[in-house]
């Protein structure tokens, strides 16, 4: 993220004081959970907050790269199991 420095506290992530992340995760009956949010704009926050605007992080670039690297993964997954051969 440019200059700033991001540090890992728990689950969160932080610059300097001020939290860049929202984070949740929790199991249901069927399944596990996990999202995760990063403040775009401090605009209706109410505590002090890191975002990706003050450090000069295009939402929109940050989310497309995002995306694109989870579906190379889940690509990268599927071939891997098309090497498999079924065990009976």
């Amino acid at each position: 993220l440019g200059q700033s420095r991001v540090e890992r506290r728990g689950d969160d992530l932080f610059i300097e004081d001020g939290k860049l992340s929202v984070s949740v995760a929790t199991v249901s009956p069927v399944s596990g959970l996990i999202h995760l949010g990063l403040n775009i704009t401090d605009r209706g926050v109410p505590v002090k907050a890191a975002f990706l605007e003050a450090v000069g992080i295009d939402p929109y670039e940050l989310a497309s790269r995002v995306l694109q690297d989870f579906a190379n993964e889940v690509e990268s997954c599927l071939q891997a199991t098309w090497k498999v051969k079924p065990v009976n």
